[in-house]
C-alpha cells in the first residue's frame, strides 16, 4: 500500500498473468457489442421514426460511427488535458 498526499492509501497489484490474445479480443468484444448496439440503434430508429431514405439511414450510421471513433481515440491516447 502506497499513501498519497492527502494520507489515502492506494493498492497496487501486480498482474500474476498475462491474459492470452483470444481472450482479450473476446472480453473487449463482450464489453463493447452492448455499447456500439445501443449507439448505431439511435440513428437507425430516429432515420426510421421520420420516414428517412436508406441513403440517409446509411449517412447517419456512417457519422455515428466516425464520431465514436474519433472520440474513441481522444479518450484512448493523451492529447492535452484531453484524455
Amino acid at each position: 500500500r502506497v499513501a498519497n498526499k492527502c494520507g489515502l492509501q492506494r493498492i497496487h497489484q501486480k498482474h500474476v498473468e498475462r491474459l492470452s490474445r483470444t481472450t482479450v479480443l473476446a472480453l473487449g468484444a463482450q464489453s463493447a457489442a452492448p455499447v456500439v448496439a445501443l449507439i448505431a440503434l439511435s440513428p437507425i430508429v430516429l432515420i426510421q421514426a421520420v420516414d428517412g431514405s436508406e441513403s440517409w439511414l446509411a449517412w447517419a450510421v456512417l457519422a455515428m460511427l466516425t464520431v465514436n471513433g474519433v472520440a474513441t481515440v481522444l479518450q484512448a491516447f493523451r492529447f492535452g488535458p484531453i484524455g
